[in-house]
């Protein structure tokens, strides 16, 4: 197969995202992209996490942060401080 061809058959896939809207959103973060979010250290999020502060499940060894809680907990924290 040529490369245009390749190209004109990856083009009129119809079952492929046309946009970054078109991809749906996570339901859970990483501790990672939760620090990245508040602008935290991981180790300081970690913590946070263990004593409960930020909402999160535990899945063996890894910590997860379910999206919805997480947006959540972020408007309740965010309305106290204001």
């Amino acid at each position: 197969m040529q490369g245009d061809e390749l190209l004109r058959k990856l083009a009129d896939r119809s079952d492929d995202p046309v946009s970054l809207k078109d991809i749906p959103a996570t339901q859970v973060y990483t501790v990672r992209q939760v620090s990245a979010a508040l602008g935290l250290n991981l180790g300081i999020t970690y913590e946070l996490i263990r004593r409960g502060e930020i909402p999160a499940k535990r899945l063996g060894r890894r910590w997860l942060v379910p999206r919805e809680a997480f947006h959540a907990w972020l408007a309740e924290v965010s309305a106290v401080a204001s």
